[in-house]
């Protein structure tokens, strides 16, 4: 009996989390954002609440990027794109351990093959602030995540191709280091654009003005509440 009430309630949950991606489908079923001028579709998923929090436009600005480089040489940083579409390119990511997926440090990472695209999502504000305390019982060293990230995005620079991007999503407010080389324009040539969360059914709007010291991860709305979308090249 207490398996078969385990397997009701999962049941319960999975059927209710669909309810949910489908109301997201049905009231927005007009609606969409806007990425460098196109009209883009919300993306919503039960994996990792998509439907809530910022995925729901990273996801979709992701596979709008993809579709500009088919059949070219690209690296992704951080495993995430596995878990929406089908991937056919390079992806590394230091901990999780999936089929094809490089596991080692970007910092460290050499590579024969330079990239036309290198693509992120929601990876580099982990970048030495707390991947250690999300994968394993180690404790990170927050003091240095600054120092981390700008080896990290230099080492985008050495992965590039001369005419390469790369092109990164994160959150706003969740890294302080992060935050403060953005807002300090201390990555050079960084080409950024913001989007903003404007409601509790999750929809987003492009930011122009940021009150950088007033947002807060998590506040008003679940996750980020800012995002960014940077670009090298």
């Amino acid at each position: 009996m207490k398996i078969l009430k385990y397997n009701i309630t999962f049941e319960n949950y999975r059927i209710g989390i669909w309810l949910i991606i489908l109301y997201h489908k049905i009231s927005k079923y007009n609606k969409k954002f806007i990425f460098r001028g196109e009209k883009l579709n919300y993306l919503y998923s039960s994996y990792n609440r998509t439907y809530n929090n910022e995925r729901v436009i990273e996801i979709a600005i992701a596979k709008n990027i993809l579709k500009g480089f088919k059949g070219q040489e690209i690296l992704e940083i951080g495993n995430v794109l596995n878990h929406y579409v089908s991937v056919k390119h390079t992806v590394l990511d230091k901990y999780e351990k999936y089929p094809g997926v490089i596991n080692t440090d970007i910092i460290e990472f050499n590579s024969a093959i330079k990239f036309d695209l290198i693509i992120s999502v929601s990876t580099f504000e982990h970048i030495g602030f707390d991947e250690y305390s999300r994968y394993s019982n180690q404790q990170n060293d927050k003091s240095d995540s600054k120092n981390k990230l700008i080896a990290a995005f230099s080492k985008m620079r050495e992965l590039m191709k001369d005419n390469g991007k790369f092109i990164f999503t994160s959150p706003i407010g969740y890294n302080p280091s992060l935050d403060e080389l953005i807002r300090e324009n201390e990555i050079p040539n960084l080409k950024a654009s913001f989007y903003k969360r404007i409601s509790k059914n999750n929809e987003w709007t492009i930011a122009t003005d940021l009150d950088w010291d007033n947002i807060k991860y998590g506040q008003p709305y679940p996750a980020a509440n800012f995002l960014i979308i940077g670009e090298l090249s």
